[in-house]
């Protein structure tokens, strides 16, 4: 991750600009700054089944640990795929709209790039 911002900090003094942090994320504020999108995978078409807020945190997909977010799999139900099931996850949209501009985002922990896995920013 620290390849990006040194990336990012010699395009832009290559480039002549110059930015600034306009919006933070972290555990104060990070789930309130996005939906949480409870329709079918009509994206994919994918045998996923989105959920709600209040059952992600309740069946522990996302929380807080000490200072940091969670963001987890259910990777425990046994489900049927048919005819629109599918394993419970959750899709984030953010309520904002980045039209230009770096993004800096510090990962602990990503899942290997491996069939069936599709994880996305």
């Amino acid at each position: 991750m620290r390849l990006y911002i040194l990336v990012g900090v010699l395009a832009s003094s290559l480039c002549g600009s110059s930015y600034t942090i306009d919006k933070k994320l972290d555990v104060s504020n990070f789930f309130d700054s996005f939906d949480f999108i409870s329709n079918h995978d009509i994206y994919t078409n994918g045998s996923t089944s989105y959920i709600y807020k209040h059952e992600a945190q309740s069946m522990g997909l996302v929380k807080y640990i000490e200072n940091r977010i969670f963001l987890g799999v259910d990777n425990s139900s046994v489900t049927n795929v048919m005819p629109r099931g599918g394993r419970k996850s959750f899709r984030l949209e953010s309520h904002s709209t980045i039209d230009n501009g770096i993004i800096i985002v510090d990962l602990e922990h990503l899942p290997a790039n491996a069939c069936g896995m599709w994880p996305a920013l």
